[in-house]
């Protein structure tokens, strides 16, 4: 007799891998923030020995290597504290602070059943990478103009940057389309 998965244990087993997951995206936060400073200070060196060549063929800027080093430190704050992510929440939310949410953090003041709270915690945590994860492309893109190597724009880069920022905080967001609609969406997908 084999035993069916019930879709509780599924989102709960889901559920419990989000704080791996935010903990790999520190460590890419900050390994990128490392790089990107490695790379800013020798484009510094070339920029005071223009005869020598260090990494690439183009000769760098003072503004390439400061927006590299405003990257840098914004990844690095990112990963360390997330105040990046709260600076850009303040244009859309009055309480911008966010928090990331695991099963242990997740406290809601709607009266719902246990399925109902590990799906809301599960899409919210995989939205919340999301996040993270538009925050960095954001935030490479920007480092890639300052090299001049990228096809994108600063608008790019923005918009990922406010993707990413409203990704991290769904659960506001899902509110406001849940107050504006009615009803809930977890009602939608049939999740009672």
């Amino acid at each position: 007799m084999a035993e069916t998965i019930q879709f509780e244990q599924v989102m709960e087993n889901l559920a419990g891998t989000l704080p791996s997951l935010y903990a790999i995206a520190t460590v890419f936060f900050i390994v990128g923030g490392l790089w990107l400073t490695f790379f800013a200070i020798l484009d510094l060196a070339q920029l005071s020995e223009s005869r020598r060549k260090y990494l690439g063929t183009q000769q760098p800027s003072g503004a390439g290597v400061i927006i590299k080093l405003f990257v840098a430190g914004l990844m690095l704050n990112f990963a360390l504290s997330g105040q990046t992510a709260n600076v850009i929440s303040s244009m859309f939310f009055s309480d911008n602070s966010y928090q990331l949410i695991t099963i242990e953090s997740y406290v809601s003041d709607l009266e719902e059943s246990a399925v109902q709270r590990v799906s809301r915690i599960t899409l919210f945590g995989f939205m919340q990478v999301v996040g993270i994860i538009a925050i960095f492309k954001g935030l490479r893109v920007f480092a890639k103009i300052s090299d001049r190597s990228s096809q994108e724009s600063g608008w790019h880069g923005a918009a990922y940057l406010i993707y990413g920022t409203l990704c991290m905080q769904f659960a506001k967001v899902l509110s406001v389309i849940e107050n504006t609609i009615g009803f809930s969406v977890f009602s939608i997908l049939g999740i009672k």
